[in-house]
């Protein structure tokens, strides 16, 4: 009698988990994020050592992404690839740079091997819009 009343039971808990988890699916959690690629510039040639990160001007989330050795750039948000529909800000930096011994004992590192306004979103100049459907981006930073 106890094994045919546990049987019932975990039955019934088995057939609300399964239907728990058909009815809410296994999708992604997280806002819509649409595909996003580009490059970066300087010279006319695109650069490897470059970081770029989006920040949205009104709302939404951060994106982010860094040039493969092809100087191409797969932006992500929160580690899912692409970006949110919206207007961002464009920061753009170089995430690997060569430390002198005089980087080292300042304690500051070494400046970037552009114009330094590019690092910040702020003073950047630069604007790009995420539309439905994705697309591509193409920045060029200047030298110093």
């Amino acid at each position: 009698m106890f094994c045919s009343s546990f049987a019932s039971v975990f039955k019934g808990t088995a057939t609300v988990a399964v239907a728990t988890l058909f009815l809410c699916g296994c999708s992604d959690d997280g806002p819509k994020l649409e595909p996003l690629s580009g490059k970066v510039l300087r010279d006319g040639k695109p650069m490897t050592n470059v970081a770029v990160a989006f920040v949205p001007i009104s709302s939404g989330l951060a994106a982010m992404g860094n040039a493969d050795a092809s100087g191409n750039i797969q932006i992500q948000t929160n580690g899912k690839n692409g970006a949110m529909v919206g207007k961002y800000k464009v920061g753009i930096t170089e995430p690997m740079r060569k430390m002198t011994a005089a980087d080292i004992a300042s304690g500051s590192p070494p400046p970037v091997s552009f114009d330094p306004k590019f690092q910040s979103p702020q003073t950047s100049g630069i604007e790009h819009e995420v539309i439905s459907g994705g697309g591509k981006f193409e920045f060029t930073v200047k030298n110093k």
